[in-house]
């Protein structure tokens, strides 16, 4: 949410729209959806595979991969966070567990 308030609202005119809905059925599914510029789909895919995460002058840091990468390790490699750019914004998919096991 933080995301997209910064990086959507800030470099639009009109107003920002920021929608957070969640999905369940074998996982969890949160999504938090705007209606900013979008960000270019090979930034989005360097992104979350690490490339270029520190590149704070186009505004990424390491927060969106440490997540994801917290949450594999946490609960699978079949969880974590995905980014997908609609053309007319940006959505950040959070992929959980129902439940999490702990031995």
């Amino acid at each position: 949410l933080e995301n997209a308030v910064k990086h959507a609202l800030e470099a639009m005119a009109k107003p920002c729209n920021v929608t957070i809905r969640a999905e369940q059925g074998d996982s969890l599914h949160l999504y938090v959806e705007d209606n900013g510029p979008g960000i270019d789909e090979n930034i989005l895919n360097d992104q979350m595979k690490g490339a270029d995460c520190t590149d704070k002058q186009n505004g990424f840091g390491i927060g969106l991969l440490n997540l994801k990468n917290r949450i594999q390790l946490l609960c699978g490699d079949e969880y974590g966070i995905l980014l997908h750019n609609t053309g007319s914004g940006t959505i950040v998919e959070m992929v959980l567990p129902i439940s999490i096991r702990r031995e």
